[in-house]
């Protein structure tokens, strides 16, 4: 007895709900929509934002037995460089977020987050310098590290300790970075661009 099959034609995940969504979304659904995503995003960066800073305060407590046991002032010295670069890491995460640079011409990026500039002061030096000398404290902390390697003078893992900061630096960077990929204010500027189209 011959068995026959049924061929069926393709669709696309999408095709057999579309009856079930709504066309378009009101001004007012609108507005509920995007105030829940910029809620639900304040809350994301909020809960990150804090939990890297008290990782980055408690990355300090890796440099206290460091300083007490130190072999000398160089050992010290670096140490407190090291926790000076953690807590400008943990400043700048705290009080200098990314935000998207504004483009004159009123054009989206092509790629949502790679143009940016820091914080909401208005170029203050803080605002201006920090990442740059946290990165040149960086850089030294990371030639000591070279340098203490192969050493038995220094402490056994202290040129990893030297290296922490750099990572944390890095660390921190790519998290605000991460946070500015959701951008709500171009969700509001999409609507505003169509409305009454």
């Amino acid at each position: 007895m011959a068995t026959t099959r049924l061929r069926k034609t393709f669709q696309y995940p999408g095709d057999e709900d579309e009856d079930e969504l709504p066309e378009h979304m009101d001004e007012e659904e609108q507005e509920k929509f995007i105030e829940q995503l910029r809620e639900e995003d304040e809350k994301r960066n909020a809960f990150y934002t804090k939990s890297f800073v008290i990782v980055l305060l408690l990355l300090n407590l890796a440099y206290i037995h460091p300083v007490y046991n130190a072999r000398s002032f160089q050992h010290i010295l670096l140490s407190l460089l090291g926790v000076t670069s953690l807590l400008s890491s943990a400043y700048s995460l705290w009080y200098m977020p990314l935000r998207a640079k504004p483009d004159p011409k009123g054009k989206r990026p092509l790629r949502p987050g790679m143009d940016f500039e820091v914080g909401e002061w208005g170029g203050g030096p803080i605002e201006q310098y920090l990442g740059v000398l946290n990165a040149g404290l960086c850089a030294l902390l990371a030639l000591a590290a070279v340098r203490l390697k192969g050493r038995s003078s220094a402490p056994d893992g202290f040129w990893i300790l030297c290296l922490l900061p750099g990572v944390a630096s890095a660390l921190v960077f790519t998290a605000k970075r991460t946070m500015l990929l959701v951008d709500v204010a171009e969700l509001e500027n999409l609507r505003y661009r169509y409305k009454g189209a």
